[in-house]
């Protein structure tokens, strides 16, 4: 009994066959070694840096409940935009400590002059733009839990091109049990 044909021939290799085999292969490369970098992004090493960023990050925006993943996606950012900052942030939370300031308000009427004043106001950027540079080239860090949107979040829609808000698709469609008139 004889196997099929396919089996008793030999492959040929074309250019296009030799092209497409190394397109993709040079894809899946490209894509393993970017999986590291975009990890560190968002990971930190140091869990005391992220508990120093989030203390100064509570006080300036004077929000409480503050999302961690996105406080450290901001010290990520941040470290990348300031050679000093743990350095920076340990400084302002001791100037915060010193002067007993109840909230941002009475802190920063001490702190106009302060060269670490545009560190404070990137930081409170971040929080509540979800960004921390300006430009069209501006990674964006928080879009849905910006804390700009968090105000009105029970009467106003996130403004997006997806017509039922951002992740509209994470939840469950309404039924149809009856169909809609026209």
């Amino acid at each position: 009994m004889a196997g099929p044909d396919f089996l008793n021939t030999a492959p040929t290799l074309t250019r296009r066959h030799l092209a497409l085999a190394s397109g993709a292969a040079l894809v899946t490369a490209y894509g393993w070694a970017a999986i590291p970098a975009m990890a560190q992004d968002v990971v930190t090493t140091d869990p005391t840096n992220i508990d120093t960023f989030m203390t100064l990050s509570r006080f300036v925006t004077g929000h409480s409940a503050l999302n961690l993943t996105t406080g450290a996606a901001l010290l990520s950012g941040l470290q990348a935009l300031h050679p000093t900052l743990h350095t920076d942030i340990t400084t302002l939370n001791n100037r915060i400590a010193q002067s007993q300031a109840p909230d941002i308000e009475t802190f920063d009427a001490q702190f106009t002059n302060d060269p670490l004043r545009p560190l404070v106001l990137q930081i409170i950027k971040g929080w509540y733009a979800g960004v921390l540079e300006d430009g069209t080239n501006a990674k964006v860090y928080a879009f849905g839990s910006a804390l700009m949107y968090q105000t009105s979040r029970d009467n106003v829609v996130i403004p997006t091109y997806a017509h039922n808000g951002p992740n509209y698709w994470l939840a469950e469609p309404n039924p149809v049990d009856v169909m809609p008139k026209f």
